[in-house]
């Protein structure tokens, strides 16, 4: 019914933001408990809770250059582009800003040197009926890669 709909809408929505309501009832009266989550902490959960929740990632390389294949490093910016679905956000205004706490994936470049910047381009909600989420992260900076040159031009790093 309209009235389920809108109670788990509004569950979802207190969960998102911070608050859960509970009732108990204690010789006749009735009390209202609220309690405060911390939205990065928590993982939203799977429709299965024994899954884990599945991300969808795509790089982008938008520049590779300062190759220097005795040091074996090189300069790269590339763009992590990564998808996932959190179903606490299923009817979340769609002009209310995400919290800021709202957890999602962030990818650790193992092999970048001191000088990796990392910026967060892009946290958006792309489908309200789903819970959909988008985050983008730029990386700017040097990499380690260590190169075999000895096959060139018909080697393939693995």
């Amino acid at each position: 019914s309209i009235n389920e709909q809108q109670q788990q809408q509004q569950q979802r929505r207190s969960l998102l933001l911070g608050t859960s309501n509970s009732t108990d009832v204690v010789n006749n009266k009735t009390t209202t408990k609220s309690k405060k989550w911390i939205h990065g902490i928590t993982v939203p959960s799977n429709s299965n809770n024994d899954e884990p929740i599945w991300v969808d990632v795509r790089f982008v390389l938008h520049k590779l250059t300062h190759v220097d294949t005795q040091k074996g490093t090189a300069f790269v910016k590339l763009h992590c582009v990564k998808y996932w679905t959190d179903p606490r956000l299923i009817g979340y205004p769609v002009q209310q800003d995400l919290p800021d706490e709202l957890w999602g994936p962030v990818l650790n470049l193992s092999n970048s040197l001191g000088d990796m910047i990392t910026k967060q381009d892009e946290f958006t909600l792309v489908d309200i009926n789903t819970g959909r989420l988008k985050r983008v992260h730029v990386y700017e900076g040097t990499i380690d890669n260590e190169m075999d040159l000895e096959n060139f031009p018909l080697d393939f790093d693995d």
